[in-house]
């Protein structure tokens, strides 16, 4: 998919390979799919970019970014899977918010991020993230365990509630900033 205008496609899709380029600064890309979902190269397009755009991913599966996905430091990337995400391109945003069930990366397979913020709203899954820099975190994990390694300082920009889940935070500095940070494990 590539476009000057803004993309919308949140319906019952059922699509197994996917790219897309949103060229207009701020436009929008959203897209959900049924069950599994690849972020790729395909004709040409690689991954998914936006300039300072939202872009939201849904899966009511897998999600498996093969490629990078970019909003700009501006930007939101928004991901919202039920099953394993797993991530080998990069992450690039101001803020990643993590929503659903499923696992995002995993111990051996982190995601690799540079982001400004990461908001959990999870309903489970655990959440494994390498950040190139440093990251503010807060949010909800609903039992999950959030493990955390950032080649900058760790800095709780909200309450973070992992419920029973543990956190595990690596870091040169880890600052709470005044904020809750709750798990079963710390």
């Amino acid at each position: 998919i590539s476009s000057p205008g803004p993309v919308t496609l949140n319906g019952a899709n059922d699509v197994n390979n996917l790219a897309a380029t949103v060229t207009t600064a701020g436009n929008t890309f959203a897209f959900s799919d049924t069950d599994d979902l690849t972020v790729t190269t395909v004709d040409g397009v690689t991954g998914i970019t936006t300039v300072n755009g939202p872009i939201t991913l849904a899966s009511g599966t897998t999600l498996t970014l093969t490629d990078p996905v970019d909003a700009g430091a501006a930007g939101t990337i928004t991901l919202n899977n039920n099953g394993l995400a797993t991530v080998a391109g990069t992450l690039t945003a101001g803020t990643l918010n993590l929503l659903g069930a499923g696992n995002v990366g995993s111990l051996a397979n982190r995601i690799n991020t540079t982001v400004n913020t990461i908001v959990l709203g999870k309903f489970g899954g655990d959440t494994f993230v390498n950040e190139s820099g440093a990251v503010n975190l807060q949010g909800t994990s609903a039992g999950g365990n959030v493990d955390v390694v950032a080649n900058g300082a760790i800095t709780l920009a909200g309450v973070l509630n992992l419920g029973a889940g543990s956190a595990t935070l690596d870091s040169t500095t880890i600052s709470l900033a005044g904020f809750d940070l709750t798990g079963g494990t710390v």
